[in-house]
């Protein structure tokens, strides 16, 4: 028998022999190989399950490619917009009887509201059909873009207020884009051009690349996405909140005397009292201050109606939060909500909302504590002899003209007054606040004083008594001598 002597490592193992290593098998067993190949995963297998399906010699090489499925998707198309609708002289039946006829049974379904009902169509030809009979019966109804017909706007930075327009057009279709129109931003206040311009493109596959142009015209250029409006958009045909004039077909409200009839063809006067077309209210429709347009806006940013209180409950809230809480190891917290609450969205009994903060009294506090506070400097200066000068213009945004310029800003001194100075806005520094400036001569002319009667060392009874002696007040005063 012949002994081979095997080496064994620091860590217990043994290398196998020379003679073991020739002789054993070299077999690789790939342990994620399949036996069944389906172009879906879900896709039911053959029935004769009895003979395996074996890998052939070119599944074994190209074991770690996957089958490809080819599954036809369709994209999902959008839904037309809805189209709001009065009923005034038809019936419901009436009117599904004639969509029945114009755009079929299936092209459409339809939801009653509180004054209008709801069509909403499921192709783009059925919508546009729609629209069309409604306009030639001239039906009452607001309905708003399609989406395939809405451009897709960009908003192009940076280049120059005289670049025509036609050559930015231009220039962008050589770059394969469909451009519908190019049109110039303008300042809001004083009007004036801004390097700000909005091009419509159509909604093509390619209009998403517009974004990548970093250079346009020999100019380094930035190409955004526009700001949306906070504002809710108002319809300048009915003066109607939630629709614009392009897809208005309402009658006609004025916007200054809430008449019917367009607000180009208004009757009345500029200085007639104006009268809101939506809550009768002694302002214009297009009024910001509008009752109904603040519900509107209520409804639409619910949160902006808390902001003052909680802005108010902000430090409380913080000032408990800092505060050392103990754990406990035994009971939960009242406060916090079990499972049961937490899935069935209610809260404990033990909680209770905390009540809304009184505005009044918040406002009569700070009044109070800056009356504190400005009290005893009102009474230093005056006790110092400290005057406070004024300057001539407002120094609290005083070239603004979305703000209210006010003056904020006093100079206090001590100087005699008989010295000449002046006070004056130093406008230079760009802040919303503007420096005052106080001039003293260098040379300080004395202010001459004016002539008095009497001095601190004038005898008045000698003066009395000169006056009686010497001036004769007995003149009757009829004659010329005597006037003279």
């Amino acid at each position: 028998m012949n002994w081979t002597l095997v080496q064994s490592t620091k860590d217990g193992k043994r290398y196998h022999s020379s003679s073991s290593e020739q002789n054993s098998p070299q077999t690789l067993v790939n342990k994620n190989k399949k036996f069944f190949f389906s172009a879906n995963c879900y896709e039911v297998l053959s029935s004769n399950d009895h003979e395996p399906i074996l890998p052939t010699t070119d599944s074994t090489n190209n074991n770690n490619k996957k089958p490809e499925a080819s599954l036809n998707v369709e994209p999902k198309t959008a839904l037309p917009p809805p189209i709001f609708l009065r009923l005034l002289h038809v019936t419901f039946t009436d009117l599904c009887t004639k969509l029945i006829e114009i755009i079929g049974v299936d092209n459409f379904h339809c939801k009653a509201l509180a004054d209008r009902l709801k069509i909403i169509t499921t192709n783009p030809n059925s919508y546009k059909t729609l629209v069309r009979f409604l306009r030639e019966e001239k039906a009452e109804f607001h309905t708003y873009q399609l989406k395939e017909d809405k451009p897709t706007r960009v908003v192009i930075r940076n280049l120059h207020t005289t670049t025509p327009l036609e050559l930015i057009k231009s220039e962008l279709e050589q770059r394969l884009f469909e451009v519908r129109q190019v049109s110039a931003v303008l300042h809001k206040v004083n009007k004036n051009p801004l390097p700000l311009f909005f091009v419509d493109l159509e909604p093509t596959s390619q209009s998403n690349d517009i974004f990548q142009l970093t250079s346009l015209l020999h100019t380094k250029i930035k190409v955004e996405e526009p700001y949306k409006p906070k504002i809710i958009s108002q319809c300048t045909n009915c003066q109607v909140y939630g629709h614009t004039k392009s897809y208005c077909d309402y009658p006609a409200r004025c916007v200054r005397c809430g008449g019917h009839h367009s607000s180009s063809d208004c009757p009345n006067s500029r200085d007639a009292p104006p009268k809101c077309a939506l809550c009768s209210g002694d302002h214009p429709s297009n009024y910001k201050g509008c009752t109904i347009y603040k519900d509107l806006q209520r409804r639409k940013n619910p949160k902006t109606s808390n902001h003052l209180s909680n802005k108010f409950s902000y430090k409380n809230t913080n000032v408990q939060d800092t505060h050392t809480v103990k754990a406990s190891t035994t009971h939960p917290s009242e406060s916090t909500p079990t499972y049961a609450q937490a899935t069935s969205n209610s809260h404990s009994n033990h909680t209770e909302p905390s009540p809304a903060p009184d505005i009044n009294k918040i406002m009569s506090t700070f009044i109070d504590e800056f009356k504190q506070l400005i009290n005893p400097l009102i009474a230093l200066l005056t006790k110092k002899g400290f005057k406070a000068l004024a300057p001539p213009g407002p120094t609290y945004w005083p070239t603004s003209l979305r703000k209210k310029p006010d003056i904020l800003d006093i100079f206090v001194s001590n100087t005699p007054s008989n010295i000449y100075y002046t006070t004056s806005n130093l406008l230079e520094p760009s802040s919303d606040h503007s420096a005052v400036l106080l001039t003293v001569s260098a040379a300080p002319p004395i202010r001459s004083c004016p002539p008095k009667l009497f001095h601190s060392t004038s005898d008045k009874q000698k003066f009395h008594d000169l006056v009686n002696r010497n001036i004769n007040l007995k003149i009757s005063l009829k004659t010329t001598q005597e006037t003279g």
